[in-house]
């Protein structure tokens, strides 16, 4: 009976992880195909902030979507979220930023979405090649608008470069970045960084 147990445990486990490298794969793969067309639609633009979307584009190919890079910053949040929230989220926004400074911090939040204009907002950073918990804030009233209709400012807000990403279940469903100074405000993604992040608490209105 032993070694029965011991295999249903390996067999879910390995169901888990292999579940986990098809999102990690999906989500690399949607965030380097949609940046491209991104980047395409707005090359004829002279400003620094599409320049600085050209370069940066050129890191994120570090993105692997042919294997699982197991230390990468999403293949470790996707198996911590998994082992915390095992029923893992259905429809949600994961937003990503590293702030710049004398330490590098990584953060991400994942927003998920209830109904009835209203949220759950988990919020987590990377410490010592895992991840922590930095608060959850529950049936918080706030309107989503689709990534589609916030469209990029080179007079934003943000300090840091940002990638969000919609989720739908298991489907990867569109990713937006938003370089240095290029994210407007009046929309979700500043609200929920400002439940955490000091420096954004001014755009919570």
């Amino acid at each position: 009976m032993r070694w029965i147990f011991a295999l249903l445990i390996s067999t879910t486990l390995y169901g888990q992880s292999s579940s986990l490298d098809e999102i990690n794969i999906k989500w690399n793969k949607r965030t380097l195909s949609d940046m491209a067309a991104q980047l395409k639609s707005e090359l004829n633009d002279p400003k620094l902030y599409y320049r600085d979307s050209i370069n940066y584009s050129t890191y994120l190919e570090m993105l692997s979507v042919d294997s699982i890079d197991e230390i990468s910053d999403r293949f470790t949040f996707l198996k911590h979220v998994s082992l915390f929230y095992p029923g893992f989220f259905n429809d949600y926004y994961v937003i990503e930023l590293t702030k710049l400074g004398e330490l590098l911090r990584t953060f991400k939040f994942i927003v998920e979405i209830n109904g009835n204009n209203t949220v759950n907002v988990y919020g987590f950073w990377r410490v010592a090649g895992g991840w922590e918990s930095v608060g959850i804030r529950k049936g918080i009233k706030l309107e989503i608008r689709g990534l589609n209709e916030i469209l990029v400012d080179t007079k934003g807000l943000n300090m840091e470069r940002i990638i969000v990403t919609q989720f739908k279940g298991d489907n990867v469903l569109l990713s937006k970045y938003f370089g240095v100074f290029a994210l407007p405000g009046g929309n979700f993604i500043p609200k929920v960084l400002s439940m955490y992040l000091s420096s954004y608490e001014r755009y919570d209105n």
